[in-house]
């Protein structure tokens, strides 16, 4: 995230594309790396941070960032980093906008399986998962941001 901490608001930094902790490694000493960037592009460094929010990455964890952290904790933790300062309102329509992302994932992969192309038994594990998306988007739009 380093590129993010130069950023003006509106400037294009280098955003990972799949930012979430499946794609870290870790030792004793924290992140020591960041794996799979091939969905890397020029964008806004919120995207990044809204896709960690996604729901689907908490993997069961009761806190919105990962699982493991409060969002305001998070920004705080960012800010305190370098990062540049957190529109909260710009980075909760990042977070919506990841989980959307996510579901229309879901509903290709699920058709690459169901239409024969790739008969991946995770592609179909993952078709099934665009309910949880839908119901995410639902209660992002009432405004309940857990």
């Amino acid at each position: 995230m380093a590129a993010a901490a130069s950023a003006a608001p509106g400037e294009e930094v280098l955003v990972h594309g799949d930012f979430r902790l499946g794609n870290f490694i870790f030792d004793e000493t924290g992140v020591r790396g960041i794996l799979d960037w091939e969905l890397a592009h020029w964008g806004d460094p919120m995207e990044d941070l809204g896709w960690l929010a996604v729901k689907s990455w908490r993997f069961g964890g009761k806190q919105p960032m990962a699982g493991v952290g409060t969002r305001e904790a998070f920004i705080e933790a960012y800010e305190a980093a370098g990062g540049r300062p957190v529109n909260r309102q710009h980075f909760l329509w990042y977070e919506m906008f990841g989980n959307l992302k996510w579901g229309v994932i879901t509903m290709t992969q699920a058709a690459t399986y169901l239409t024969g192309r790739n008969r991946s038994v995770e592609l179909a594990a993952i078709g099934r998962r665009t309910a949880e998306t839908e119901i995410v988007l639902l209660e992002l739009l009432e405004g309940r941001w857990d």
